[in-house]
Parts: C-alpha cells; sequence; structure tokens
C-alpha cells in the first residue's frame, strides 16, 4: 500500500501530468471504506450511506451476465435504508463520481472539471450503470420510480488548487 500512498505525497515539479502522479482505484476505495467506517461508528453525525467499490463500475460493463450476478454481487441488503450511494469512476485517469440521493430521488454526476467533457467523450460508462441503478437495483430496494429520477451534471464542485 505505501506504493500507492506514493502520489498523495508526491509534487510534480512541471505542469505535465505524469502517470506516477494518478490516484489509482485502491486509494480511492480505501477513502471510500473510511468514510463508512466512520459513518457506522457515528451514525447519529453522519448521513448512512452506501460506498461502491470503483470495481464495480468494470464488472457492471464487462463482467456480469446477468440481473441476479449484479445483484448477487452487491449484497443488496446491505443497501437498505441508506440515504446515498456513491460510485467513484476513473474514466481516462479522471476521477468523478456518481452520486445517489434517495431521499431526494435524483442523480447526480460530480465533475470537478465539467469542461474536461470526460461526460460526454465516455458516456457509455455512465449509461451502462445508470441503467443498472434505475433497471434493477433501485426498483430491488423498492423504489420502482428510479427511471424517472433526473439526472444532474453539477457544476458547483470544488477543484483542486495547482
Amino acid at each position: 500500500m505505501g506504493n500507492e500512498l506514493a502520489p498523495l505525497f508526491m509534487v510534480p515539479q512541471d505542469d505535465e501530468t505524469r502517470e506516477e502522479y494518478y490516484i489509482n482505484d485502491s486509494v480511492v476505495n480505501v477513502f471510500f471504506e473510511l468514510l463508512k467506517k466512520r459513518s457506522d461508528k457515528f451514525p447519529n453525525a453522519y448521513i448512512n450511506h452506501y460506498s461502491f467499490s470503483s470495481h464495480l463500475v468494470t464488472q457492471l460493463i464487462e463482467g456480469f451476465k446477468s440481473e441476479h450476478e449484479v445483484l448477487a454481487w452487491l449484497k443488496v441488503e446491505k443497501l437498505r435504508g441508506v440515504h446515498k450511494m456513491l460510485l467513484p469512476l476513473c474514466i481516462s485517469s479522471h476521477w468523478v463520481l456518481l452520486y445517489v440521493d434517495i431521499k431526494e430521488k435524483i442523480f447526480s454526476w460530480l465533475d470537478p472539471n465539467p469542461s474536461s467533457q470526460i461526460l460526454s467523450f465516455h458516456f457509455e460508462k455512465p449509461v451502462k450503470v445508470l441503467q443498472c441503478f434505475k433497471s434493477f437495483l433501485l426498483p430491488k430496494l423498492g423504489y420502482s420510480d428510479a427511471n424517472e429520477w433526473p439526472f444532474v451534471v453539477r457544476n458547483d464542485i470544488p477543484k483542486q488548487k495547482k
């Protein structure tokens, strides 16, 4: 894990973004696991949420063959009662977040750099993931109206300073 965390402590010497400075999925997934542990430990202070592993995207797009396989892998019972669902996605070395607000019944795409047009150039991944959420995951949790929930691309996301 030390080698995977190294990019967090390195500072590029020029304006070029180099691959060795990218934060990989292990770091991102551990961060979301820590958020969940904090939420579980202090349920009155933090929103009840579920963070999916970034590996879910690969499984949804390439791995699963049926609705049953998806639901078995997701362990749907763990999702009952959550208010928010978070799914980090790495698209072309750029991290974004699919945010599902169960209470407000809305899907949000959180990208600190919307001008990067990541969503428009690589739209097949989020569309396939959204379809899985709308078609069988959320209905399995009792939200049969998930196909009607709006999809919002948020542009009010803080951006990291250089």
